[in-house]
């Protein structure tokens, strides 16, 4: 699956000579919710933030690339046991597809969706959970919906975990990472 999307990321490049292209730097919130079946702890999400730059080819119909880093913070419980603050920042990579509603510069809606790919750079277990614990890439299933007002931005979406966090070692159950995410943002270059 790696190949294929990565194979795709190279694919589109060669669209910026020929479609409209915009370059869109964002910063926003996130909050993370860890799902799944952990019988000795539990979880309590706190919010985070990310920041990037997203590559848009296309305007009605567009596909999009970006490059974010991504710092997600969760409070962790084990049963009688500590409770601590379990940290992680990463280097995500979303591949998306998108729709824009209007043929309108000043103002427009968009809704997209598609795959993303998070690469673990640093954790922060209170030495219960090092980054050798936590799989890399990590890979989701987003989507979300947009607001263009003239060159600002205002994006939301949602993530949903598709492999597992934790290393079998860690958590034979597989929990999963979801995540809620807000980004304000300007394009920097836009197509009009």
């Amino acid at each position: 699956m790696r190949r294929i999307f990565l194979l795709s990321a190279i694919l589109a490049l060669p669209l910026l000579s020929f479609a409209q292209f915009n370059l869109k730097p964002h910063l926003g919130g996130n909050y993370g919710q860890l799902q799944g079946n952990v019988i000795s702890s539990t979880f309590r999400s706190k919010p985070g933030y990310q920041l990037g730059l997203d590559v848009s080819y296309g305007y009605r119909f567009y596909v999009e690339a970006g490059l974010e880093y991504t710092y997600i913070p969760t409070e962790v419980t084990v049963i009688n046991g500590p409770t601590f603050d379990l940290s992680a920042s990463a280097i995500r990579i979303p591949l998306l597809v998108g729709f824009r509603f209007f043929d309108n510069e000043d103002f427009n809606i968009r809704l997209w969706g598609g795959a993303s790919t998070s690469y673990v750079m640093n954790v922060n277990g209170f030495e219960l959970i090092t980054k050798d614990d936590i799989n890399s890439p990590i890979w989701g299933v987003t989507a979300g919906v947009g607001v263009d007002y003239q060159d600002f931005y205002l994006e939301a979406g949602y993530e949903i975990g598709v492999s597992r966090v934790f290393d079998k070692s860690v958590d034979p159950n597989g929990v999963k990472n979801n995540v809620v995410y807000v980004n304000l943002g300007y394009y920097i270059f836009r197509y009009h």
